[in-house]
């Protein structure tokens, strides 16, 4: 955004505060400018004493503003391309740049006709002073003069056209050339540019009504940037809040089936944190580990239909028995299935006594078939009821558990999550 701005700053200046520029000779609605030798013959630009080569010439421009807008703060740049010497000009100053030995001297704007001779004589740039009058000022190729008009003689303003008459404004030169020929009458020694502001109303400005509309959009944008920020930032929020007050209650609802059993307390959150530990290592996304975390949670969530005698029993159970204990799938699913925003929850509620070779309970699925979050959920739960003691024996060493993940890999368990769990063991996370 930072750099959208910055090019509309770059816009805006280059066609509204920018000055502009014309060559000389070149048509423009907005000015137009060109050099001509002066008809009338002056006898003194032939006498330079004793030099009887050098001859001179006055050159005169006129600056013509054809546009409705006053032309102002305007400088005539004149680039030289062959030998000669500037002698004069007027009615403003001129500025020297001259190049000697590598170096470039510059004169400061001086008014050369307003100057007596031996004032002109002290300029520090490099000149022929003859005897007598002019004085002649080096000029080589690659040298340069910049002409500034004089608010003396009202040139630093040019008026608008007004509809009827053209402004414009006269400046002159005197050039001087030591040759056998005379200097031609076309300028054809240097190039000449004229830089000016052109004094537009803002109504007039196209490009302010641009730049204006773009920066208006810019605004537009940026402004509907920071409100979406703000709005996804509380969305965010919201998501967070509403994540933790889910986990709050399922984690209290939890506790409450736990706390039927004292020898399984904390089960349900451990399976929940392992079955994430074992989702993320096998490369599932985030948004899954979390749901297999919220399905760990409620996985056992039907045995609060199952009396505490029955769970607590230290004797084999009976049929009848084992079928009430095995029903808790079906009403952990009853429980669950209207939780549509995890609609693992029930699934695994149903499935997670299901086995890989599909022998299990309570519809003998098997491999792909049993959702995914619940053969994860499978493994978590079995590690975790190995690992406590019951009221029917002690818990298992670790290296017993661990042999049973293995031996029942690809009959109880789906191989690919065995391996993502011996994996955290190995690493020392569980």
């Amino acid at each position: 955004m930072a750099g959208v701005l910055l090019l509309l700053l770059i816009l805006f200046k280059h066609f509204v505060l920018s000055d502009r520029t014309q060559r000389m000779n070149r048509e423009s609605s907005n000015l137009y400018f060109n050099f001509c030798q002066r008809d009338a013959e002056d006898v003194w630009l032939n006498v330079v004493p004793n030099h009887p080569l050098m001859h001179g010439t006055i050159y005169e421009s006129k600056v013509v503003n054809r546009s409705s807008h006053n032309i102002s703060n305007w400088k005539m740049v004149i680039k030289i391309t062959k030998p000669v010497y500037l002698s004069n000009c007027w009615n403003g100053s001129i500025e020297i740049h001259q190049k000697t030995k590598g170096k470039t001297i510059v004169q400061p704007a001086v008014r050369l006709h307003d100057k007596e001779y031996d004032e002109l004589k002290k300029l520090k740039v490099k000149k022929f002073c003859a005897r007598k009058k002019p004085l002649l000022i080096y000029l080589n190729p690659g040298d340069k003069i910049i002409y500034y008009p004089d608010e003396e003689y009202s040139e630093n303003i040019i008026p608008a056209y007004t509809g009827t008459d053209y402004h414009y404004t006269d400046i002159g030169f005197v050039f001087f050339k030591n040759d056998t020929e005379p200097m031609n009458m076309d300028f054809d020694f240097a190039k000449a540019s004229l830089t000016y502001h052109m004094d537009d109303s803002i109504s007039d400005n196209v490009m302010l009504y641009v730049f204006g509309v773009l920066f208006l959009m810019w605004l537009f944008i940026i402004s509907s940037m920071i409100r979406l920020k703000i709005i996804k930032t509380a969305k965010l929020r919201d998501q967070e809040h509403d994540k933790q007050t889910i986990e709050q209650v399922m984690t209290v609802f939890t506790k409450f089936i736990d706390a039927k059993d004292i020898h399984t307390g904390g089960h349900s959150e451990r399976v929940a944190m392992y079955s994430r530990m074992i989702a993320k290592i096998s490369g599932r996304s985030e948004e899954f580990c979390q749901k297999v975390f919220y399905c760990g949670l409620l996985h056992d969530c039907g045995k609060i239909s199952v009396g505490d005698t029955i769970l607590s029993k230290t004797e084999s159970l009976t049929e009848e028995e084992l079928n009430i204990v095995r029903a808790h799938t079906h009403k952990g699913y009853e429980l669950l299935k209207s939780l549509s925003s995890i609609p693992e929850a029930c699934q695994t509620a149903l499935y997670h006594h299901e086995r890989f070779d599909g022998t299990g309970y309570p519809e003998h699925l098997s491999g792909k078939l049993i959702p995914e979050a619940a053969r994860i959920v499978a493994i978590a739960d079995s590690f975790d009821v190995m690992s406590t003691e019951r009221y029917y024996r002690k818990g298992l060493p670790r290296e017993k558990i661990l042999e049973e993940l293995k031996d029942n890999s690809g009959t109880q368990f789906d191989p690919e999550f065995v391996n993502a769990f011996l994996k955290l063991v190995e690493e020392n996370r569980i």
